[in-house]
């Protein structure tokens, strides 16, 4: 089954790949991030917060390391809690192109 545009595929205990991102105006122009925090949120029965790291922050980008214990096999909500140096919080929980929230599809390891 082909995935969705709003669906990532990972498997419980993976690490990689790593998920990266750049932050943008409406109008397509880079967000310098270097005060920003930026985490992403799985709405499992406790939800896991999962900080990002700022890899080129006057460029807008960032990047989600992953831990073992991160994912548990199920199909699950998440989204992008981004706080300005303002304080000002914005969440994205919503794919642009198709306006689909957005979700993670675990599969459990074979061994």
């Amino acid at each position: 089954m082909a995935l969705k545009a709003n669906q990532v595929r990972m498997i419980a205990g993976d690490t990689l790949p790593t998920m990266t991102g750049q932050l943008t105006d409406d109008d397509g122009s880079v967000i310098d991030i270097s005060s920003y925090t930026i985490t992403l949120h799985i709405k499992y029965d406790t939800p896991k917060v999962v900080p990002a790291v700022v890899t080129d922050a006057a460029n807008g980008k960032y990047e989600i390391q992953w831990s073992a214990d991160d994912f548990v096999k199920g199909k699950w909500k998440f989204e992008l809690q981004i706080t300005d140096s303002n304080g000002a919080i914005q969440t994205v929980n919503r794919h642009e192109d198709n306006d689909r929230l957005l979700e993670f599809i675990v599969d459990g390891e074979v061994a």
